[in-house]
């Protein structure tokens, strides 16, 4: 299974544990690593993720250092994207985020997601993640990951 769905679902949790706390349903943007390290009731960590797959936050918004060292998980990154014609996340209701490999070979897929919960992969030919998700990810060549 993709570790991006794992993604999908911290948003949900988090957006659940949002609305019953303040109303509020509003996903979390900011980074990936927040999933981990964002405070529960209780102060400690909610951990919606692995402390390894926070770690592995490509552009985390703040220092992991008390976390431990900043590694890929399983040998990919992850980061929080943008979704197209939402350049500035305003819409309180869309998410997106993507993983790439550490290390690239040719064959070697880039995944995105957004709050539609499918999890799109595309080989990019080089190393590094996208900014954006696409408005049409099909037109835009990616394809179903669970697609060959």
């Amino acid at each position: 299974m993709n570790k991006l769905y794992w993604i999908a679902s911290a948003q949900v949790a988090y957006r659940a544990q949002r609305k019953q706390a303040d109303g509020s349903e509003e996903f979390w943007k900011q980074d990936i690593s927040g999933f981990y390290r964002l405070p529960s009731k209780s102060g400690s960590p909610i951990a919606l993720i692995p402390i390894d797959m926070a770690l592995a936050d490509a552009r985390p918004a703040t220092d992991l250092a008390t976390l431990g060292f900043r590694q890929p998980y399983l040998g990919y990154w992850y980061q929080s994207i943008v979704n197209e014609g939402d350049p500035n996340s305003l819409d309180p209701k869309r998410f997106a985020a993507c993983c790439f490999p550490d290390n690239y070979e040719p064959g070697a897929y880039t995944f995105i997601v957004n709050e539609n919960a499918t999890v799109f992969k595309k080989d990019l030919g080089k190393r590094g993640g996208v900014d954006i998700f696409p408005a049409d990810p099909f037109e835009s060549g990616w394809k179903r990951a669970n697609e060959d």
